[in-house]
């Protein structure tokens, strides 16, 4: 019984120290269909050309469905903007922090496991990071 809870409690662990690094190394979720900047997600101004074409059809989107005038689009334009750099910052600030959690909570995985396991562990998070890795090459700029 006891093992059970101990694998349980590992299978857990693993599985947020999964999400964890999946979410420093490749930031936040993409975007779902029919999400917009309405929903309040931006992207740095250091964004893919992708991003930079998501951007101007979610723009374009706010501006055909609701219908705003000249001054309205460039209002929402600055305040996009302004949104946008503190977005920049706050990804910038959580970074470092989020990694050191990560690392943390690896290390204390670490711990409980016996030398067979902490080698397949290694093992699992290396693949796992080289995958990662491979992926986030492919994307431009990040």
């Amino acid at each position: 019984m006891k093992a059970r809870v101990i694998t349980a409690l590992v299978l857990f662990l693993v599985l947020v120290a999964g999400f964890g690094l999946g979410l420093v190394w490749s930031g936040p979720a993409e975007e779902g269909p029919g999400e917009s900047a309405a929903a309040g997600e931006v992207r740095s101004e250091g964004g893919t050309e992708r991003e930079g074409d998501r951007d101007g059809r979610r723009r374009s989107l706010i501006v055909e469905r609701v219908g705003l005038s000249a001054a309205q689009q460039t209002a929402v334009d600055s305040i996009v903007e302004v949104h946008r750099a503190q977005m920049k910052a706050l990804e910038e600030e959580f970074r470092p922090r989020a990694r050191e959690i990560l690392m943390a909570t690896r290390e204390a995985l670490r711990s409980v496991l016996d030398d067979r396991q902490r080698a397949q562990y290694d093992s699992l998070l290396a693949e796992h990071d080289a995958r990662r890795r491979e992926r986030s090459s492919r994307k431009p700029n990040r």
